[in-house]
């Protein structure tokens, strides 16, 4: 059976990393039956290479059978990658093809779980920084953390909501109009989907769960080592948190935010929180500033 490869249009696309690391001059050209993708790396890292068929909606990947720049530890400078189309997929074959390249800290790490889990916060560089943190419900970081400025409330007190409210209390949460029963962050409210796209998203109460309970953690003194049952492993640093304009506890505490609401009281939201004494599921107010570690299907 002959095989086809044929590309109509294709582009390369950067994505947003989760660090500080840029990637810019992303172009590709097609060689024969390989795909040659060039780009500059303004600080060393680990890059990975991905494709879309659908015009960046989904991503596939990271592409195994790469050579070049693509790796880990890649130097900084003008790079390139070339993928060897035929030796991994059947055909290419397509209006909507898409490529981005992925610096290292975006890398996902499969822990042998549900989910993979990526190996640094939304926002940080390497695994041992804190990154940002962000208020549930929230897309981007800020100065001030609390009820005044918190997208989808509509009061300066957390009592009333205009989004993810479960459930009608003598209309005590939603203020005004219907509860909308929404009981996990929409993509365009989760973080770290509009800053990763594809499949990349906050983990759930459930998810977070999982990895409390099925891997090994080993507090470091900045942070705990987490194990998975595949035997890989990532940090998460004791970031602390920011309530107001401060930051608070960052070394010595830990919390992060997950997807999901609290039903009961939803002027708060499900996480995990950490310090050298244990890892516990906890609830919180929506406002305040926690970090986020992203996971991918």
């Amino acid at each position: 059976k002959m095989r086809r490869f044929i590309i109509i249009v294709f582009a390369v696309l950067l994505s947003v990393p989760l660090s500080a690391q840029n990637v810019t001059n992303t172009d590709c050209r097609q060689e024969g039956n390989r795909i040659v993708v060039t780009y500059s790396l303004d600080k060393p890292s680990d890059i990975e290479l991905w494709y879309s068929t659908d015009g960046g909606k989904s991503y596939k990947g990271p592409l195994k059978k790469v050579s070049g720049d693509v790796g880990r530890n890649v130097r900084s400078g003008n790079n390139s990658i070339v993928w060897d189309v035929l030796e991994e997929v059947e055909s290419l074959v397509g209006t909507g093809i898409v490529f981005k390249v992925v610096p290292g800290s975006a890398m996902a790490v499969d822990l042998g779980l549900s989910v993979k889990w990526a190996s640094c916060n939304l926002g940080a560089g390497k695994p041992e920084e804190y990154g940002d943190y962000y208020a549930w419900g929230e897309t981007s970081p800020k100065k001030d953390y609390y009820w005044s400025n918190l997208k989808y409330c509509t009061d300066s007190s957390g009592d009333y909501f205009s989004k993810y409210v479960p459930y009608d209390k003598s209309n005590y949460w939603s203020g005004s109009g219907r509860p909308d029963n929404k009981t996990v962050l929409d993509p365009q409210d989760d973080a770290a989907h509009v800053k990763l796209g594809g499949s990349w998203r906050m983990p759930t109460a459930a998810e977070w769960d999982e990895l409390r309970n099925k891997c090994k953690w080993t507090w470091t003194g900045s942070g705990y080592k987490v194990t998975g049952p595949s035997g890989k492993s990532i940090f998460l640093p004791a970031a602390g948190d920011r309530g107001g304009t401060s930051l608070d506890y960052a070394g010595s505490y830990g919390s992060y935010w997950s997807s999901s609401l609290i039903t009961d009281y939803p002027y708060g939201a499900w996480g995990v929180d950490f310090d050298s004494d244990g890892v516990r599921r906890f609830s919180s107010y929506r406002y305040f500033g926690f970090s986020v570690r992203p996971v991918s299907e």
